[in-house]
């Protein structure tokens, strides 16, 4: 997926499977002015997490989930300070290394929720700061999982999975820019659409799609 072409496939490919991913384009558009307002981030996550619902967020339970939104106050505000010291980071430049333990910390204190878990607290911090946080679903996780099983540790795990990410992401940007990227990609998606939203995809959310049309779907590009 290091190639820009091909890479570009493979986001066609998510796009023919999902032409309008309306749960994604209308939480990032909720957040898009303030993304430290937590009015805004609860709405944007639940728009992305309730509608866009993986096998993770189906295991929780309805009661468990009554305490969505109070939980995501509650994780962001323990974090609030961690996640400004991240607001103009960004995957592909940032120290991993550096930032190791604030990362750790940030995606510990959102999965241990009860009623957010693992996708959910991706999903929350890639709405918060999509430049930064990789979503990923329960598929994906365990298709990396099979590439390393030594790493328990979610947080860890999530590290590493940046790690691989931030790797695929720079080799692609080395070959052509995020903006290059993302011309190409609009050009099969719906204008009206893009327009609507005033929609972009970082680097970080076309390699999701194409992490979903491989790793979860099982599909070829």
């Amino acid at each position: 997926m290091t190639d820009p072409d091909t890479f570009i496939k493979g986001c066609k490919k998510y796009h023919a499977i999902k032409p309008k991913e309306i749960s994604y384009a209308a939480a990032r558009y909720i957040l898009k002015e303030n993304p430290a307002d937590i009015n805004r981030i609860i709405a944007s996550a639940k728009i992305y997490v309730y509608i866009d619902q993986d096998r993770d967020f189906e295991k929780i339970s309805r009661q468990a989930r009554k305490h969505f939104e109070e939980e995501v106050i509650r994780s962001y505000n323990e974090c609030k300070e961690d996640l400004e010291k991240l607001s103009n980071k960004n995957l592909v430049e940032i120290d991993l290394e550096k930032y190791e333990i604030l990362i750790r910390r940030i995606f510990s204190t959102f999965s241990i929720m009860p009623s957010i878990k693992h996708t959910s607290a991706a999903k929350i911090l890639h709405l918060i700061n999509p430049n930064m946080f990789m979503v990923w679903d329960t598929e994906i996780r365990r298709a990396f999982f099979k590439m390393d099983r030594s790493v328990r540790n979610p947080a860890k795990f999530y590290l590493m999975f940046l790690r691989k990410s931030q790797y695929a992401a720079k080799l692609l940007l080395e070959k052509r820019t995020q903006k290059a990227l993302w011309l190409e990609h609009k050009q099969f998606m719906n204008d009206n659409f893009v327009r609507s939203f005033d929609y972009e995809e970082t680097v970080l959310k076309m390699l999701d799609e194409c992490n979903y049309v491989h790793l979860h779907r099982k599909l070829e590009f």
